[in-house]
């Protein structure tokens, strides 16, 4: 078995913090559904705060601030390096 995909996501979170929605990328899960559904699971725990969140409009129950992040799972593949040409 090799390891799993360092997955992309996009997360959608209401005004209140909590996930609206959560999906991976197309082609960017981890590329094991035992890995996926539970790392969902955990993405759908998660809460949020900000001004983003405070600036959405109380009265619309659709309105939500999305974030697409890659999750590094194995350290090393598809992480960004620093090259240090800009210091």
């Amino acid at each position: 078995m090799s390891v799993p995909r360092n997955p992309v996501v996009r997360i959608e979170f209401r005004k209140n913090g909590t996930v609206a929605r959560a999906a991976f990328l197309e082609r960017q899960d981890t590329g094991y559904a035992d890995v996926d559904g539970p790392l969902l699971d955990a993405i759908y725990a998660w809460t949020a705060k900000g001004r983003a969140l405070e600036a959405l409009a109380v009265d619309d129950p659709q309105a939500v601030v999305p974030i697409t992040m890659r999750i590094v799972l194995i350290p090393g593949s598809g992480t960004i390096r620093n090259s240090g040409s800009n210091r």
